[in-house]
């Protein structure tokens, strides 16, 4: 497939309404990424050349591509999804046994938390991911242990 063939097969035909409609959402719509794959996909129904969009838009040529055939297989609303990565922590399921467990003999450092977790699940924490995930996940503070006094 040569360069321009797959240029006009990303090369939608826009009606007058469609266009509007894309103006206005483009005007009206209040989150940044989406507001930016609006944009882009406006300056495609102006007819303007990828090189063109890349330039008033401020995006890679990737980008537009990726835009405008997000908008072809799937149209505005496919444009509009927030598409964010957000990754899982293999340690959700076992959440309430491990806090269970801590409530009942609560670790003294976060190394013995990092080996207890290990115990109960079989995964190995780095230190600072055990203390993240005792504070983030579980909702546990830090205590300071000291002498009492005599």
């Amino acid at each position: 497939m040569d360069f321009s063939s797959y240029q006009d097969m990303l090369r939608p035909n826009f009606t007058e309404e469609e266009v509007a409609h894309i103006y206005q959402l483009f005007m009206e719509y209040p989150s940044g990424v989406a507001k930016r794959k609006l944009h882009v996909v406006y300056l495609k129904a102006l007819e303007l050349s990828h090189q063109e969009i890349v330039r008033i838009a401020r995006v890679s040529g990737d980008s537009v591509t990726r835009y405008l055939r997000a908008y072809i297989e799937g149209g505005v609303t496919a444009l509009c999804l927030s598409q964010r990565h957000c990754p899982g922590s293999a340690l959700l399921p076992y959440s309430e046994v491990i806090k269970t467990r801590f409530q009942a003999h609560p670790p003294h450092t976060v190394a013995e938390a990092a080996y207890e977790i290990e115990k109960l699940t079989g995964i190995q924490l780095a230190l600072s991911a055990c203390r993240d995930f005792m504070h983030k996940r579980l909702g546990m503070r830090y205590r300071k242990m000291a002498l009492i006094p005599l």
